[in-house]
């Protein structure tokens, strides 16, 4: 059997991308809701989907560095508390 011909324009080498393909399953609802928001701020469905999955990530790298800033903050004032005590209380 011959290999069948590919219809439209061949796909550009992987270093002259600035995109890749990536093709998943939503709900209708989900889908409605990204075509929604994709028209208020002007952009594509794909636009929309990327921007909002890059501001998760950015969310997750800040509430994991808001964390650690605690933790150290924590042992910090712990540290201090033994190394300065205040009045009436010992080391």
């Amino acid at each position: 059997m011959a290999k069948r011909k590919r219809v439209g324009r061949p796909p550009k080498p992987a270093e002259e991308r600035r995109r890749s393909h990536f093709t998943f399953r939503t709900t209708d609802k989900l889908r409605e809701q990204l075509r929604d928001a994709a028209a208020v701020s002007g952009r594509s469905i794909s636009e929309e989907i990327e921007i909002r999955l890059l501001q998760s990530f950015r969310d997750d790298y800040i509430a994991e560095v808001a964390a650690n800033a605690a933790i150290r903050l924590y042992e910090e004032r712990e540290v201090a508390k033994y190394a300065f005590p205040t009045k009436g209380e010992s080391k």
